[in-house]
């Protein structure tokens, strides 16, 4: 290189040569690179609080989520149960991947029901998992009926 030009020789392919020339711009301050990162912030889920008891095999499970820093993809909603005489079992994944924000179990009577969600977004990440709503559905019809939320963690 000389004076900011570089050259270069070549042949073709008869055997006569040719030269050719790039101009080189010559800085003498290297350029700054500057970046900024927001951090990656997942969704926040939500679940409206069950009664604590129901009077009807059929539990209507509400849930949703608050965006992070991508827009929300779906849900993924998980149960426990446990009967009357009995603890509770393992968690049951009840609707993975759903993009609805609500739907109806139809449940076993005499048995106590644990539901959390968690929400998804277009990053890939993940919520936390909601605090666990519950409900018992009684054993009879003739069971009573609280009409007030109840949370079971």
């Amino acid at each position: 290189m000389l004076d900011g030009i570089q050259y270069a020789v070549g042949s073709w392919s008869d055997g006569s040569t040719h030269a050719s020339r790039t101009i080189v711009a010559a800085t003498t301050t290297p350029p700054t690179l500057t970046a900024t990162f927001e951090p990656l912030v997942p969704p926040t889920a939500h679940i409206t609080p069950l009664a604590a008891w129901l009077n009807t095999k059929s539990i209507a499970v509400r849930w949703s989520a608050t965006a992070g820093t991508s827009a929300l993809t779906f849900y993924d909603v998980v149960y426990r149960r446990a009967a009357w005489n009995g603890a509770f079992g393992g968690y049951t994944t009840w609707l993975a991947g759903t993009t609805a924000t609500g739907a109806t179990l139809t449940a076993l009577p005499g048995n106590t029901y644990c539901f959390y969600a968690q929400a998804h977004d277009a990053q890939g990440l993940v919520s936390a998992r909601t605090a666990e709503t519950g409900t018992t559905v009684p054993p009879d019809a003739r069971s009573p009926v609280s009409a007030g939320p109840g949370t079971v963690g």
